[in-house]
């Protein structure tokens, strides 16, 4: 049987969900011997240990200051070399790029390595030297590429990525989540749109507070639910002008608070103005929620425009509200969307059905 070692060296957010995900979807089809290389530090470690999963664990970073400290305490990683080694993983499989990824990638010699790229550049308030240069050396070490959208193919191959070794996995829904989560029981009579996840300036949250200020004419009493990490000081304005209409959540939020903030709303707005694509939108599709979002980068391959929610160009204040404003005015609708993207996400964004395509990779090899 085949090893393959999932490493996942991130500590907080969606990546070592993600993780988790994919690897128990890789136990599950039987074909691998599958170890897990995490973080101590990682926020969901008490669910990698309940798992069942193998792991290796290292002690990582919480900052600038803690990387270049840990990096340099070789103990650590003559450690791991030794772990590695032990294990002798046929396969490395990176779910999300980490700084420590060259060195463990260089540690496995023996292994081919399966990388998966969520960005291909950096988005809009993110741009990073370091990060732009880690992706490069990662691509270079690696044997294949998963992208999670087909968009993103031509400009990993002006990156000078080779096209045939690029395959495409679409991002599965977050049941993580939503395991208490019963479709039949969804209500959309909460009066709430959510926009959700971390508040950077490519998230276009300024285009929906602008948006809002047309739709609350409509429907005075709708609110929106703001919930992520991130800095709102520059909407601050906007904010101001349409207050009475929003719930405010901009701090971490905790996976065990995630349900709550989808089970109160009514559907999801994804206004972003550039995309590679969207891990908040099969989220969303996992607890019933349909999605308006932006007809942007791989969003399209997401979003099935009159199914699982609707599509509207980016920047585009005056559709998003009136998007919005038929939304609120049309509960059944939403009902019927909302029950379509569940079934969508079920069906076609599955973790089984990644870990089969990420299998078909690894075949390749």
């Amino acid at each position: 049987m085949k090893k393959i070692l999932v490493v996942n060296l991130g500590r907080k957010g969606a990546g070592p969900v993600y993780s988790l995900e994919m690897s128990k979807a890789l136990l599950k089809l039987g074909k691998f011997q599958v170890k897990v290389l995490i973080s101590r530090q990682c926020e969901n470690y008490e669910a990698w240990v309940k798992s069942g999963i193998q792991l290796i664990t290292i002690d990582t970073f919480e900052s600038n200051k803690e990387f270049i400290l840990n990096t340099f305490k070789i103990h650590n990683f003559i450690r791991l070399n030794k772990e590695l080694k032990k294990f002798d993983a046929d396969y490395l499989y990176i779910p999300m790029i980490h700084l420590w990824n060259p060195i463990v990638n260089f540690l496995s010699k023996k292994a081919k390595i399966i990388t998966t790229i969520h960005d291909v550049t950096q988005h809009k308030g993110e741009e990073s030297l370091i990060m732009d240069s880690l992706r490069k050396i990662v691509l270079k070490q690696s044997h294949r590429v998963i992208i999670l959208s087909e968009s993103l193919r031509s400009k990993l191959v002006s990156q000078k990525v080779k096209s045939d070794i690029i395959s495409v996995i679409p991002h599965a829904n977050f049941s993580y989540y939503s395991e208490n989560f019963e479709i039949s029981h969804k209500n959309y009579d909460n009066e709430t749109i959510l926009f959700f996840g971390r508040i950077n300036p490519y998230k276009g949250l300024d285009i929906l507070l602008e948006a809002m200020k047309i739709v609350i004419k409509s429907y005075p009493k709708i609110k929106l639910n703001i919930v992520g990490n991130g800095d709102i000081s520059s909407y601050l304005d906007l904010v101001e002008q349409v207050k009475d209409n929003l719930e405010l959540n901009v701090r971490w939020i905790k996976d065990e608070e995630v349900e709550g903030f989808f089970s109160r709303a009514d559907f999801v707005v994804v206004p972003y103005i550039e995309a590679s694509q969207s891990g908040v939108i099969p989220l969303s599709y996992s607890m019933g929620l349909p999605v308006i979002a932006s007809n942007i980068g791989g969003i399209p391959e997401q979003v099935l425009d009159g199914e699982t929610g609707y599509l509207v160009e980016p920047k585009d204040i005056k559709s998003l509200a009136e998007k919005i404003i038929f939304m609120i005015g049309n509960k059944e609708k939403v009902k019927i969307l909302g029950n379509s993207a569940y079934t969508f996400a079920k069906e076609k964004l599955s973790w089984e059905g990644s870990a089969q395509l990420l299998s078909q990779v690894v075949d390749t090899l």
